[in-house]
């Protein structure tokens, strides 16, 4: 089944394929909703400005992958990776970094009785990682007596996909020969059993390795960073010798084209490799990580080390009291009985609303094919002193209704509760205590079913008159759960289709964000089988003969920052 695949390494990749591909695709899409899906303010334009020029001064800790972000009403988020001396990842928990770290302005410590800074742990980061495949001559004839480098690079990138969590994504693009562009085999997904059924997929292809288009590959890999979020960290993970003989683009430009997108480059540099000096530059300059793998082995082991490394993220956040246009923020963390901290300089003019009395909620959603629908509702931003949340969603369609706890992705502890009264819901804590000033997360699911077609619009309200001081929170009126796939050609039930048919639908979307479509095509009423993912274009040439009087079965599910939709299940029946 896997021709690229020898041996051990072929029982080890199958057995770890078949693990991934029994997980319950509904679940993960859920959960995956929970602890993903932070969205804008439907009812009030995002304000965010870049947070960048750090200093730093390391000690017993290296800051790498540093970034700030800046949000309405005064949210500053830093995003780092920490590395000890060996540049290896510190994996402490959370709540003890929080206890060894100081947050001054200026110079002067902040009041941390008047505000609040939360520290999230590497799953609660968002992650986007582009991961370039070398399926070239020199990787396919790289071998001992185990397999040949693919092996080794197959095996290491599932090390990569299975340390995933829910709030990260993860796109794969291969190259192997001069005369064809790289090819994207996965746009971004946080769905491993898309990314695994895509990648061995193509390891099962006869593939004609040839010569190399590396720089090429990195480029179009860093275009896909395009549609990321402005929060997310952004990875590009390659593996090279530093030969490339037939690229239009050179690595001046891709260095200069990852720095403007906020791209980390991370270097597998395989082999007798050529040119070391232009790839650490490349990993220096990015702020990205170098690993050489000059023996065969080291491939599959560097691979794992960048799956380790990735439990090294963390996400600090804190809501700033200052009303000053500018200043500098320093964050200072004790460890191994030494300071470390970094500094930048924090810019809030053009944030528009500093008033941290607004609280925001936004919402998400996934639609699917059972005829069922899941709301997640996540606050933005919690003003101070809100002791409980009453808010109202018109549907007949509610099937179930649950808090989501830290354990699953949300961000409330087990003493907060709700209680259902009429056609209100309350959220309330039974310790009395207030929710978290400044914080953020998805904290309630809703379930909805039976559902008919694929859209809904369900009125929604918060009840505002409980809150004084002026305290309000922004919500959008309107649910729009799901978007409409509809008039797919060829029609529904259509016969006599031609053997190389293009799939086409339409769509309405309500929110106007980008949107995805992925493809399942199968002989199965109930499609399985994955044939596209990540198309831009609502359409679908199919690369490859159907089989004449065969009945095949399609669906659409499409993608976008919000939402996720499985379309109806269409049938055609090619000509005879």
């Amino acid at each position: 089944m896997f021709p690229n695949v020898t041996g051990t390494m072929k029982n080890s990749v199958i057995r770890l394929f078949t693990r991934y591909m029994g997980f319950s695709i509904a679940v993960a899409f859920w959960i995956a909703l929970a602890g993903g899906c932070e969205g804008k303010s439907p009812t009030a334009p995002d304000g965010s400005k870049p947070a960048n020029s750090f200093r730093k001064h390391e000690e017993t800790l290296r800051f790498r992958s540093l970034q700030g972000l800046v949000r309405e009403p005064g949210q500053i988020h830093f995003f780092f990776s920490l590395r000890d001396a060996n540049d290896d990842a510190v994996l402490i928990d959370p709540g003890e970094l929080a206890r060894k770290t100081r947050i001054f302005e200026d110079d002067r410590e902040i009041d941390y009785r008047e505000t609040n800074f939360f520290i999230r742990r590497w799953k609660d980061v968002p992650l986007d990682i582009v991961l370039v495949l070398d399926f070239t001559n020199s990787m396919a004839t790289f071998r001992d007596a185990q397999g040949t480098g693919i092996d080794r690079m197959l095996t290491g990138s599932l090390a990569i996909i299975h340390t995933l969590a829910p709030r990260h994504r993860l796109a794969l693009l291969e190259f192997h020969d001069k005369n064809l562009e790289p090819q994207i085999l996965s746009y971004f997904t946080s769905d491993t059993t898309v990314l695994i059924r895509r990648l061995m997929d193509f390891a099962a292809e006869p593939v004609d390795h040839g010569s190399t288009r590396i720089w090429d590959a990195v480029r179009q890999g860093i275009d896909l960073f395009a549609n990321s979020a402005d929060d997310a960290v952004r990875m590009l993970i390659f593996l090279t010798d530093g030969f490339d003989t037939s690229s239009r683009t050179t690595p001046k430009e891709l260095m200069k084209l990852a720095e403007a997108n906020r791209v980390q480059l991370h270097v597998i540099a395989a082999g007798q490799v050529a040119n070391e000096d232009i790839l650490r530059q490349l990993a220096e300059t990015t702020d990205g990580g170098y690993y050489l793998a000059d023996q065969l082995e080291l491939i599959q082991s560097q691979m794992q080390t960048i799956a380790r490394n990735l439990r090294g993220q963390f996400r600090l956040t804190y809501l700033t009291l200052n009303r000053r246009d500018e200043f500098v923020v320093r964050v200072e963390m004790q460890y191994q009985n030494a300071l470390n901290w970094f500094s930048t300089r924090i810019d809030l003019s053009g944030l528009g609303n500093l008033d941290d009395r607004q609280g925001r909620i936004d919402y998400c959603d996934v639609v699917f094919a059972d005829s069922a629908a899941i709301i997640i509702l996540l606050f933005e931003h919690i003003p101070r002193n809100v002791s409980e949340l009453t808010f109202r969603i018109e549907s007949a369609a509610i099937d179930s209704l649950m808090l989501l706890r830290q354990a699953n992705g949300g961000m409330l502890d087990s003493t907060w509760l709700f209680r259902r009264n009429s056609e209100w819901i309350t959220l309330f804590s039974i310790t009395e205590r207030s929710l978290p000033f400044g914080g953020f997360g998805p904290f309630f699911r809703i379930r909805l079913a039976p559902i008919s077609g694929t859209t809904l619009e369900l009125p929604f309200a918060i009840d505002n008159s409980v809150y004084h001081g002026q305290k309000v929170f922004l919500f959008p009126e309107t649910l729009d759960v799901g978007l409409a796939l509809f008039n797919p050609r060829p029609a529904d039930s259509a016969t006599d289709v031609p053997r190389d048919v293009t799939l086409q639908w339409q769509y309405n979307h309500t929110r106007g964000e980008p949107v995805f479509f992925d493809v399942r095509l199968d002989t199965l009423a109930s499609p399985q089988r994955t044939v596209a993912t990540g198309l831009r274009e609502p359409e679908f040439p199919i690369p490859w003969s159907l089989e004449p009087g065969q009945i095949y079965y399609w669906q659409v599910i499409a993608v976008s920052e919000h939402k996720t939709v499985y379309g109806p299940v269409w049938r055609l029946q090619v000509g005879g």
